[in-house]
């Protein structure tokens, strides 16, 4: 729902509308409660939608709808059809929190099963898979090694200045920090994090090399 939201506040008033109508039959008693909030607000029509302060009840209650809306793949298929345009439609429905419940399935699969998804993932997002393979292996694995590499301070030494270690080595959460640098690296420096981490950290690089970018879990 938030991501729907990000389109709201460009639509004209009959988009307003739709959506209002929609959420009547996907969430009535949502809506019938937010109604009821509202006192006497004005609710929305084709010649009126805005309550007394000027909001279409959709934007009134942006936050309890993006919180609250139970039934949001339908509210997506209905708006479809005349409001959402395929592409809209599907970059919403790819939206990570989507993905990140799927993730949380992802972690005991065994190889096998992983495989298969990896295979859908090929079939349904072909651009962004083929994307993600040609991300540098400090790129394609930020979460995990933010989350896990030790001996931070020997590796800073290795790749960094000393300004930009002592920066860093003095930060709570240093592979955070470090990774605050990574994006305006060449290829050359992200080969010699590659390089410091294989010597620091060995094991875990040889895991990650051996895991798919697409597999591993969200953050």
């Amino acid at each position: 729902m938030r991501k729907l939201y990000e389109l709201v506040p460009s639509w004209e008033t009959g988009h307003k509308n739709r959506l209002y109508q929609v959420l009547k039959v996907t969430d009535r008693a949502l809506i019938e409660e937010l109604e009821g909030a509202g006192g006497s607000e004005q609710k929305p029509s084709a010649s009126a939608s805005a309550g007394t302060t000027g909001e279409h009840f959709v934007e009134r209650h942006q936050e309890q709808l993006i919180q609250r809306v139970s039934s949001v793949d339908q509210v997506l298929d209905l708006l479809r059809r005349d409001v959402l345009t395929p592409e809209k439609y599907r970059s919403i429905r790819i939206y990570p929190e989507t993905m990140r419940k799927l993730y949380d399935l992802v972690q005991p699969w065994d190889r096998k099963l992983k495989d298969r998804l990896y295979q859908a993932l090929k079939e349904t997002n072909r651009a962004l898979v083929e994307e993600l393979e040609g991300e540098h292996f400090v790129d394609q694995h930020r979460e995990q090694l933010i989350q896990r590499v030790s001996s931070v301070d020997i590796l800073c030494r290795r790749v960094l200045g000393k300004e930009q270690s002592r920066s860093v080595v003095t930060d709570p959460v240093k592979m955070r920090k470090l990774y605050e640098l990574v994006p305006h690296w060449d290829t050359g420096h992200k080969d010699q994090l590659h390089q410091a981490l294989r010597a620091t950290n060995q094991a875990l690089v040889k895991e990650l090399e051996g895991v798919s970018c697409f597999l591993e879990p969200y953050a």
